[in-house]
């Protein structure tokens, strides 16, 4: 009798641990609970680093449309290869935090013979010029530089370049 007992105790509790089919149910579930939160996280972390970058391009917009960059004076001399420069540019408009700097590229709009971009990293202050000297404009001496394009510049909190889309143009 006490074997019998054992044994029907047994057949219970491998019966009870054999029937997985409830177990798996709920793994099934928390598996999927898992998968959810993770892809949850994915999903948060890419639209909110597209939001946060979209909020520092808006920024700089702003700062563009408030800040007018006006080339007052260029000049270009026979340098040993290329054409040597010199631009007076002035700053007006809204705006009055400081520049990251202006980007300037020269031209012979004749012969469609472009220099290489200058990437000056100076501010100008509102209201004020700033001369910049000798610089090589990329275009040989054979030709002849009539067009000078001057495009300021803002510095985003990570320090990375946020280019205003107006360019000024001076030809010459």
């Amino acid at each position: 009798m006490e074997n019998k007992k054992r044994d029907e105790n047994k057949k219970h509790f491998q019966g009870n641990f054999l029937n997985k089919k409830g177990l798996s149910a709920i793994v099934i579930t928390l598996i999927i609970v898992g998968l959810s939160l993770v892809a949850v996280g994915i999903v948060w972390g890419v639209v909110s680093n597209l939001i946060q970058g979209g909020t520092s391009n808006v920024e700089a917009s702003i700062k563009c449309v408030n800040v007018m960059i006006g080339i007052d004076r260029a000049s270009c001399v026979n340098g040993a290869t290329n054409k040597i420069c010199n631009v007076t540019v002035s700053r007006s408009g809204t705006e009055q935090e400081a520049l990251g700097g202006v980007k300037i590229r020269f031209a012979d709009t004749v012969s469609e013979t472009y220099g290489s971009l200058i990437s000056l990293e100076e501010n100008i202050v509102q209201l004020e010029g700033r001369t910049f000297t000798s610089l090589d404009s990329g275009v040989p001496n054979a030709n002849e530089v009539n067009l000078v394009e001057v495009t300021p510049y803002f510095l985003d909190d990570a320090g990375k370049e946020q280019l205003c889309t107006q360019v000024s143009k001076f030809e010459f």
